[in-house]
């Protein structure tokens, strides 16, 4: 298996840009059908993990220099920035109250902050594998930051699995899970240089779950 995401690495992420834009028309659509705010949400969502699935495609043929770094610092802003839409998509889930709400969306509010000066601050380098050039997070960036982004990643994503068990909402469940499942498999099996492969796998996972989940619930 490892050798075969080696050979077909940069193809394999071609594909997940295909699937990612095909279920960003997908939420688009829903959204302009029922108006829900948890489509919206995905909306979002699947459009910034689009543009990172993207610019790691360009990594194919965009060599070191200064268009793929610019483009590359954006992935880091707006994952920062879109990643703590997941507590929103969560009170959606719950449909809370307009009180509940209000402080889900304030701690969303201070943890894209937080994200996003941490990714302000950071500096980034380009690193090489199977025939892309991606830039990733230097080992001079600050501790703290580098805490936070790999902490929040997680951390963000056990409310999905709690709320999916706990609603009996398996789709939205799988959603999590699998998202959990595939940031941990690389560390699990020593394929850390595949930490950023795999884990769009589970991405491309995640919001497919999440498409179900808003189907079953139309």
């Amino acid at each position: 298996m490892r050798n075969f995401l080696l050979n077909y690495c940069p193809y394999l992420i071609f594909l997940i840009v295909i699937c990612e834009a095909i279920l960003l028309y997908c939420f688009i659509k829903d959204y302009q059908s029922n108006k829900k705010e948890m489509s919206f949400y995905l909306i979002l969502l699947t459009a910034g993990l689009l543009y990172d699935a993207s610019i790691l495609a360009l990594g194919f043929f965009l060599k070191e220099g200064t268009i793929l770094k610019t483009l590359s610092y954006f992935r880091y802003i707006f994952h920062s920035l879109l990643i703590p839409l997941l507590l929103l998509i969560c009170g959606e889930a719950l449909n809370l109250d307009s009180n509940k709400k209000k402080l889900i969306r304030i701690i969303t509010f201070i943890l894209m902050l937080i994200g996003l000066i941490a990714s302000l601050i950071m500096k980034i380098e380009p690193s090489y594998f199977a025939g892309i050039t991606r830039y990733v997070s230097s080992d001079t960036n600050p501790k703290w930051a580098e805490k936070f982004r790999s902490v929040s990643n997680v951390a963000l994503i056990i409310p999905v699995i709690v709320i999916g068990l706990m609603k009996k909402k398996y789709y939205f469940f799988l959603a999590g899970f699998l998202m959990f499942f595939f940031s941990a498999l690389a560390p699990i099996t020593g394929n850390f240089d595949l930490i950023f492969f795999i884990s769009m796998i589970g991405e491309l996972l995640m919001i497919l779950f999440f498409y179900l989940h808003l189907k079953k619930n139309n």
